[in-house]
């Protein structure tokens, strides 16, 4: 249905988001396991950091078109959808579960 080129651009952007994801994560735990306000500053610099080299990553793969931009935009997607459907299955097993207690 696809090209080689745009499924390409589907996955690197889809691997751009969750390598992304993956470190704030790391990040996330950090900041959480410790002392708070010690952390806090340490942790702003660097997702603004990772957030920076992401943004310069995607402007040179769109930039020398390494990828289709709709298919990164695709990719890059992908995290949002996936948090949206864990999101939504969250809410009605806990619906379906005060439902049942009342």
């Amino acid at each position: 249905m696809f090209s080689a080129f745009a499924a390409k651009s589907v996955f690197v952007g889809g691997a751009v988001a969750n390598i992304s994801f993956m470190f704030l994560k790391k990040d996330l735990i950090k900041l959480l396991g410790g002392p708070l306000e010690a952390a806090k500053v340490r942790f702003f610099i660097q997702y603004y950091i990772r957030l920076s080299v992401v943004v310069i990553i995607l402007f040179l793969l769109v930039k020398y078109q390494v990828v289709n931009t709709i298919g990164l935009l695709l990719g890059l997607s992908t995290v949002l959808m996936s948090i949206c459907i864990t999101a939504a299955g969250e809410v009605k097993k806990i619906y379906f579960n005060v439902k049942e207690a009342s």
